[in-house]
């Protein structure tokens, strides 16, 4: 396709069967290939109708207005495919001499799933008055600010969930917590026995059972020692008188 060119989709609903074969062997086939006599060709008379033509055979068709958008996808392995238009529009097209179909939109879609999608699946729309809108703006802006509309009060309310003997659950509002006062240090502390030797208050370590037996050892070792004697120097006698 050239750069000019612009890729243009139809999705036709062909209600003869004959001719809804005939097209389907047509577009399958190589379009060099294809006779001369057997070209297709739309032509719109108007935003709704024109015609269909098949090989110089013209048939009437209308153009129809889908509920939804119809998502048309491309392959070319048949693995990977890529989205390449939205459609909204369907052609109809009828035997030759059939009548206009009343209405101009498809109300039945594409596929059975969307058998009168529009009362089915999509709402009416809403018709509200605009001072309506306002008031309502109006009242969304007080509460994002930290107020109330006007004759609204807001109340916290804390609720839990109870269940009770029978395994039946219930939401119940909270119960009050009791507060109980904690000083925050203005309070006068009592003063308690001094401590000596880090080991516990008014209270004198004694050794234990491990301490006597290193004495114990130590003086054994002490005894059997021998003991080192210095000789001191002698001193001098007195002199004579």
């Amino acid at each position: 396709m050239a750069a000019d060119e612009r890729d243009e989709q139809y999705l036709l609903r062909v209600q003869d069967k004959a001719l809804a074969e005939r097209l389907t062997r047509l577009l399958r086939d190589d379009p060099a290939q294809r006779p001369s006599d057997a070209e297709i060709e739309l032509n719109f008379e108007g935003d709704h109708s024109g015609t269909l033509t098949v090989g110089g055979d013209v048939f009437p068709m209308h153009i129809k207005n889908l509920p939804t958008l119809v998502e048309s996808y491309k392959t070319y392995d048949d693995v990977h495919i890529v989205k390449s238009n939205d459609i909204g529009q369907m052609v109809v097209v009828g035997p030759p001499g059939a009548q206009t179909p009343p209405g101009d939109e498809a109300r039945d879609g594409v596929t059975p799933a969307m058998r009168n999608a529009r009362a089915r699946h999509f709402r009416p729309p809403v018709d509200v008055p605009p001072n309506v809108v306002a008031q309502v703006e109006a009242d969304l802006l007080t509460v994002l600010n930290g107020g109330a509309p006007d004759d609204v009060e807001f109340v916290d309310v804390e609720e839990e969930y109870v269940v009770d003997e029978n395994g039946h659950g219930s939401w119940q509002p909270a119960l009050p917590v009791a507060k109980v006062p904690v000083p925050r240090g203005g309070g006068k502390k009592k003063p308690g026995p001094k401590k000596q030797g880090g080991g516990q208050a008014g209270k004198k370590r004694e050794p234990g059972p491990r301490s006597k037996k290193a004495k114990a050892a130590a003086a054994a070792a002490t005894a059997a020692a021998p003991a080192a004697t210095t000789a001191a120097p002698a001193a001098p006698p007195p002199p004579a008188p």
